[in-house]
């Protein structure tokens, strides 16, 4: 496997963490920090 393909792969993957962690992070903010601003 080449480095380039290595180094596009690993991007994608931190790309769709970075997105689900923040989903995430939003739902449980909603529930508990945010209650006074459910828009956040």
């Amino acid at each position: 496997m080449s480095v380039a393909v290595a180094t596009q792969l690993a991007e994608v993957v931190g790309r769709i963490l970075l997105r689900r962690a923040a989903r995430a992070g939003r739902l449980k903010g909603r529930h508990s920090v945010t209650d006074q601003s459910p828009d956040l």
